[in-house]
C-alpha cells in the first residue's frame, strides 16, 4: 500500500549542475543523499533561513580581523628591525671612521 503522506517531486537538471551538486554533497557530512540536499535547500529557501550565510560572514570577519592584527604586529617588527639596522649601519660608519683616524694617527707616529 503506497504511503499517502509522502509525494514525489521529479526534477530535471542538466548534467553539469547535477555533478556540481554531487561534488558538494561529498563535502557534507550532515546530508546523506542528493534528495536530502535538495530538500534541505528548498526548505531553507522557503523558510528564509540563511543563518549559515551570516555565520560564515561573521567567521570571515573574525578571520580578517585576526589577519589584520597579525599584519600590524609584523609591521611593528619590521619597523623595529629597520631602526636597528640603521643604528647598526651608523655604528659601523663610526667604527670605520675611528679606525681610519687611528690608522692615520699611527701612520703619523711611525713617520716621526
Amino acid at each position: 500500500m503506497p504511503d499517502d503522506s509522502r509525494a514525489h517531486v521529479h526534477l530535471v537538471v542538466d548534467t553539469d549542475r547535477k555533478q556540481r551538486w554531487e561534488n558538494h554533497l561529498e563535502n557534507r557530512s550532515d546530508v546523506s543523499s542528493l534528495s536530502a540536499l535538495v530538500r534541505l535547500a528548498v526548505e531553507k529557501e522557503v523558510s528564509g533561513d540563511f543563518d549559515d550565510d551570516e555565520a560564515h560572514y561573521d567567521m570571515l570577519m573574525e578571520s580578517l580581523s585576526s589577519v589584520n592584527e597579525q599584519l600590524a604586529l609584523i609591521d611593528d617588527s619590521l619597523s623595529r628591525l629597520r631602526e636597528e639596522n640603521v643604528e647598526r649601519g651608523e655604528l659601523e660608519d663610526v667604527i670605520e671612521m675611528v679606525t681610519d683616524e687611528m690608522r692615520d694617527l699611527q701612520g703619523d707616529s711611525d713617520a716621526n
